[in-house]
């Protein structure tokens, strides 16, 4: 699997949630204070940062995001499998 590079992790605040493209779609995972994976999702273009937002305060720690734009949403429905498909292994 080819590495695929995230941003670096932001904590989930509107502010930055404003910051995020609204052109393209992506993966996002939600991630605890020890960039533990909590939860990995995907977004059609416009509905990245709606779907993060819709996630904070369902984890506990789960406070911050990183996410990876691929453009297309079946670029993202197949990311996302791969990361699940992985993190099943681990």
């Amino acid at each position: 699997m080819k590495n695929i590079r995230f941003t670096n992790k932001k904590p989930i605040t509107k502010k930055n949630i404003e910051g995020l493209s609204k052109k393209s779609a992506g993966v996002y995972k939600i991630v605890d204070k020890t960039d533990e994976v909590l939860y990995v999702g995907k977004a059609k273009a416009g509905r990245l940062g709606d779907r993060i937002y819709e996630h904070k305060g369902r984890f506990k720690d789960g406070t911050n995001f990183r996410i990876h734009e691929t453009g297309t949403v079946e670029k993202a429905e197949k990311l996302e499998k791969r990361i699940d498909r992985k993190s099943t292994r681990l």
